[in-house]
């Protein structure tokens, strides 16, 4: 997105992106017609088989499944395109100040219990099996690729599958190959003024595609500026 300090898409590369955009859209028609959509569109869409693809993290598969009936057998997902990698994503706990240190103590334990011990907590399968949970999704996929822990969790979790493993192949055999990125600090604010340009591209038939990437690089730049002062 940027190189250095300064933007790097008002160039050959970035018109080829928003030309592919532009046909996408409106030569092939691929992109559909129906734009501007929210994110909340998107997983109730393709729950409903109104959409065929789009951009999520893996914790999508369980709740378009969970949230509009969906069957596992109809959800199957894939690495992104190119192979360089994509931004990490995780989540955040949070204990109360009033928590004494014995406390919190107590709840990193758990923590570490839950979601970081191969064979118990999250990594249960048979547990969550018998619980009628999912088991055989592509996430969470946190051990080394290639060690023994990795190869015990996956055999373990494939010998108690109940949903279509081979669906998420594509995905689980690309990912230790993947640069995962932590997202810059000014990732937010450029990324509102990339969203008026891809925009302009879905909704006009024919806009013009050096100005937008010209302006886009002028904000970014004035982005990157204020926030080196």
């Amino acid at each position: 997105m940027v190189s250095g300090k300064t933007a790097s898409f008002d160039n050959a590369t970035g018109m080829q992106v928003l030309t592919n955009l532009q046909q996408m859209r409106w030569t092939d028609k691929s992109m559909g017609s129906k734009q501007l959509l929210q994110y909340n569109d998107l997983p109730q869409m393709m729950g409903s088989g109104k959409l065929g693809m789009y951009v999520a993290a893996p914790d999508n598969v369980t709740y378009i499944h969970q949230e509009y009936g969906s069957a596992y057998s109809n959800l199957a997902m894939g690495p992104m395109p190119g192979g360089s990698g994509t931004l990490l994503g995780g989540d955040g706990y949070m204990f109360s100040k009033k928590d004494t240190p014995a406390q919190i103590q107590a709840g990193i334990n758990f923590l570490n219990f839950e979601f970081l011990t191969p064979g118990a907590g999250q990594f249960n399968f048979a547990r969550a099996k018998t619980a009628g949970q999912p088991v055989g999704l592509p996430e969470p996929n946190i051990w080394q690729p290639g060690t023994s822990t990795a190869q015990a969790s996956t055999s373990d979790e494939d010998s108690n599958a109940n949903i279509p493993v081979s669906n998420f192949a594509p995905y689980l055999q690309a990912a230790p190959n993947l640069t995962d990125k932590i997202e810059p600090p000014q990732a937010q604010a450029i990324y509102v003024q990339g969203d008026k340009v891809m925009a302009a591209v879905l909704t006009q038939a024919n806009p013009n595609l050096h100005q937008l990437l010209g302006t886009f690089s002028s904000q970014v730049n004035s982005i990157l500026a204020n926030a080196q002062q």
